[in-house]
């Protein structure tokens, strides 16, 4: 995808941590547009008004977590084709399989280095632009 292309795309991240926002914000605003939702609450509500191209959501939050936000996300008619980035500072295979079973489409163990969320962001967005 050219870097234009790019530019215009809106991902939106999802986690309560703000530090972790930080950093991806970091590695991802020169490529894309960049929004935040602190809770699985708010990123319902934002999902819906500003229509992401792709949500990263951490799996552990207080309240209404990643996967049950997943859930109500990608069982939506108006946000269901939006391709969702799990992430989880636990690194099990059972967590991966529950991101997926959520309906996920794909899943990452943090830390992660910013170029390695860079491939998986812009390959999550290509293969989504071609189904």
């Amino acid at each position: 995808m050219q870097t234009m292309e790019l530019k215009q795309k809106k991902v939106m991240i999802v986690d309560d941590e703000d530090f972790m926002f930080r950093l991806l914000e970091l590695a991802l605003s020169p490529f894309y547009q960049v929004s935040y939702a602190r809770s699985g609450v708010e990123a319902l509500q934002l999902v819906l008004q500003q229509q992401p191209d792709l949500v990263m959501m951490d799996i552990c939050m207080p309240g209404l977590d990643g996967l049950d936000t997943c859930r109500l996300l990608k069982n939506a008619p108006e946000t269901g084709h939006i391709p969702i980035l799990m992430m989880s500072g636990l690194d099990t295979q059972r967590d991966e399989l529950t991101a997926l079973d959520a309906g996920a489409d794909a899943f990452v163990s943090k830390p992660i280095s910013a170029r390695h969320i860079q491939m998986l962001v812009d390959d999550l967005l290509c293969s989504h632009l071609h189904k």
